[in-house]
């Protein structure tokens, strides 16, 4: 009879759904990423590390999964060489710009606004997403990414509740006139 019951829990066991190890991330925060590679390019990303150095999140291993529709960006940091591919559920969503060389440390409005930073904005639509980026340039550096939601479109009734207001607001001033 034990025997019967622990074959059957571990028929059970074996039938559920076995989860992929994944990170999730949260909309509107800026993660870093390192990798490290054996110098051949075409280094995949591994695990990323804390941001005190330069204000970003370690978003931990890859690949980082999220919900919903919105912009998900990503930007080379410290040496300008690295070009990225980025995927989402195993399907490219394309690849960053092309490094123009030089450097920008670890500042990330600094790197933003070289132009020499590789860097890419791709939109995502509704559903699960599942991203991991393969750099293309050294065996090792540093990056970052976000994942940012549309902003909310206001409901037509407030655009109609805030215009009827500016409307009883004019009327009543041109009465004190």
């Amino acid at each position: 009879m034990i025997k019967f019951f622990a074959g059957s829990a571990l028929a059970v066991l074996f039938t559920l759904p076995i989860q992929a190890f994944a990170a999730p991330i949260l909309a509107d925060v800026i993660y870093g990423f390192s990798w490290n590679g054996d110098g051949v390019n075409d280094s995949t990303i591994g695990a990323g590390f804390n941001g005190g150095v330069f204000d970003a999140t370690n978003p931990g291993q890859s690949p980082w999964t999220f919900s919903g529709a919105g912009t998900f960006g990503v930007l080379d940091l410290e040496q300008l060489v690295d070009q990225f591919r980025v995927f989402d559920n195993g399907v490219l969503l394309g690849t960053t710009s092309a490094p123009g060389g030089g450097s920008c440390g670890l500042d990330i409005q600094a790197c933003f606004f070289d132009p020499n930073a590789s860097s890419a904005s791709f939109a995502v639509g509704d559903g699960d997403h599942s991203i991991t980026i393969s750099a293309n340039g050294s065996d090792r550096g540093r990056g970052v990414f976000q994942f940012t939601p549309p902003a909310p479109v206001p409901l037509p009734a407030a655009a109609w509740l805030f215009g009827s207001a500016l409307l009883g607001l004019t009327a009543v001033k041109r009465r004190k006139a």
